[in-house]
């Protein structure tokens, strides 16, 4: 894909946004949205077409889409069938593009009528764009090296594995594009305002193109143009009376970039080692492959989430280079190949781009399960005679037992990028977890090293790394509260009239007039789980009766929405 400068898009998309924002508001008025329920496939023939259970042979994929509670709800999922991998993949981006084509012009001219007005790309920036997405297809040509020097053993198959799975990924990108286009050229749209493959994976890529602006346009963006010391927060929960474990997310962003969809991906891919990819659940927005927020549940029981890290200073950025993978599309690489937290980490830092840092949290419910085993059992033997006479002969002979406690490992990692390609940051936080009963992510650094490479040394930011945050506070009182999914819920929309920014469930808009803030919020646990590892999500900004009320656009009439409901007024619903 060669991306080349072009002025002007964004100019036509701004004037006519006043246009659409008029005809949608009729639409979108007191949340009237036009229900949404559409069901398509993909034939062998890249066609699409009503499913048949006569000719289920020659259908590839299908996907339904539906609207609920502000979230719209996407699954994708490949036939079992003889189709190949690649022909899956570019089904289910096609599927998807097609299906919401309208939601991604929404969602860009929001985007660039707010928190990247009138931005162009300098040709720094979209060089380096350009380059690196041509050294990630140049990855995959080693692909049909390997298979033409097959018994000289050219590539591992864990080579094998990553390079396809990396295709895969590619191919996905490529039909999400190919939908759309497709779609909007069927709807007569101007030709002018049908986004360009350069302009629509910019969109796909935003996260990761924060980073590359601030490092390559630091005169324009050094300051920083997207908050991110409260952009998120999360937390895990173990409830020892239930075992239980809950993982909790939310997203803080501006509120015009609240097109938010609830995706499920079942598309069974197997490669040719045999490996079958996970599927998985995870919370996006138009036009992306991957979360953004992030929040996955994976099919192997794995769930991962984040909260963004502020880089403050921008010298680390110097080490930032083309020939590596964007964060987006490593990310999906772990969530598909991992089968536990170890493998998620190493999969992840491969070919690290230094770009989008977090701080994650990693989840492992299959080695909890273990865990609440172990202890089960552990448990038995102590009530058990055998057990009683033991404990007398360790008295008598002043002998000391090293199985007092069942110590849990691998249920959860705490993981932190930085620009610094080389370095990896991790930790087993599993001990803590059940010790200390939770562990939350809140936009704070947690490793010192981290802490000094990204310049949180200094006040003022030195009073907001993870010991000092005033998240760490809140939710260190807050979650002795958590006895269930239910008291979870009021723990990610919390809010008070003395915190009611700088807070685990933000309502920036309240005090400072800025659309910003918690715009979503996402639960799982134990049950939810073993229940086709489902979630409960929550559409909008949190309101508590008594502290706040539900956010109208009304009150902010110059700020984009398009395709966005006028009243924030939702339910919880499961996903």
């Amino acid at each position: 894909m060669k991306i080349k400068v072009r002025l002007g898009l964004r100019e036509v998309l701004l004037i006519i946004n006043i246009i659409n924002y008029t005809l949608g508001a009729i639409l979108l008025k007191e949340n009237k949205i036009t229900p949404t329920h559409k069901k398509l496939c993909v034939d062998s023939e890249l066609k699409l077409t009503k499913y048949e259970e006569n000719f289920k042979d020659l259908i590839v994929a299908c996907a339904t889409y539906y609207d609920s509670e502000g979230w719209h709800i996407l699954t994708v999922k490949s036939q079992e069938n003889n189709h190949t991998n690649l022909i899956k993949a570019f089904s289910a981006g096609l599927l998807e593009g097609y299906i919401y084509h309208d939601l991604v012009d929404f969602h860009y001219t929001n985007i660039f009528s707010t928190i990247m007005n009138k931005t162009h790309f300098t040709n720094r920036t979209l060089e380096f764009v350009n380059d690196q997405y041509k050294y990630v297809e140049d990855l995959v040509k080693y692909l049909e090296v390997d298979k033409k020097h097959i018994e000289e053993n050219f590539l591992s198959n864990d080579d094998i594995e990553y390079l396809e799975t990396l295709e895969l990924i590619l191919e996905q990108y490529k039909g999400l594009y190919r939908g759309y286009k497709l779609a909007s050229i069927e709807s007569q749209k101007d030709e002018k305002l049908i986004l360009t493959e350069k302009d629509f994976y910019l969109l796909t890529m935003q996260a990761d193109l924060e980073d590359i602006l601030i490092a390559y346009e630091s005169e324009r963006f050094g300051n920083g143009i997207w908050k991110k010391d409260k952009d998120c927060s999360g937390f895990v929960k173990y409830v020892e009376s239930t075992n239980n474990l809950i993982v909790g997310h939310n997203t803080h962003n501006h509120y015009s970039l609240m097109n938010r969809i609830f995706k499920n991906y079942e598309l069974n891919l197997v490669l040719s080692t045999g490996k079958l990819l996970n599927n998985f659940k995870y919370s996006s927005r138009p036009g992306d492959l991957n979360s953004k927020d992030d929040y996955y549940v994976l099919s192997n029981n794995m769930v991962v989430i984040e909260t963004s890290l502020e880089v403050v200073d921008l010298s680390i950025y110097k080490n930032l280079m083309y020939h590596t993978i964007p964060k987006w599309i490593r990310v999906n690489i772990a969530n598909k190949l991992a089968t536990n937290n170890n493998e998620w980490i190493e999969l992840f830092f491969k070919e690290n781009s230094g770009t989008h840092n977090n701080q994650w949290l990693i989840v492992d419910y299959k080695k909890f399960e273990e865990f609440v085993e172990r202890s089960r059992t552990f448990k038995d033997e102590k009530k058990s005679i055998i057990h009683k006479l033991f404990k007398k002969i360790e008295y008598l002979f002043n002998y000391k037992s090293n199985n007092e406690e069942i110590i849990p490992k691998d249920v959860i990692h705490i993981v932190e990028q930085t620009p610094n390609l080389s370095k990896r940051f991790y930790k087993d936080m599993s001990e803590d977890l059940i010790n200390k009963s939770y562990v939350a992510s809140y936009n704070a650094p947690f490793f010192e090293e981290v802490i000094r490479e990204i310049g949180y040394t200094n006040p003022p930011y030195s009073e907001h790394d993870y010991l000092h945050a005033r998240r760490n506070f809140l939710f260190n009182i807050l979650q002795s509260k958590v006895t269930d999914i239910d008291s979870a819920k009021d723990v990610l929309r919390f809010h008070s009239k003395e915190d009611i920014c700088d807070t685990i469930g933000a309502r920036c808009d309240m005090v400072n007039k800025v659309p910003f803030g918690a715009v979503d919020a996402k639960l799982t646990d134990r049950m939810l789980m073993k229940n086709n590892q489902s979630s409960m999500i929550i559409y909008g900004p949190p309101y508590i009766p008594g502290v706040s009320e539900p956010f109208d656009f009304k009150d902010y009439p110059d700020i984009p929405h398009l395709g966005i409901p006028e009243k924030i007024e939702f339910d919880w619903i499961y996903a």
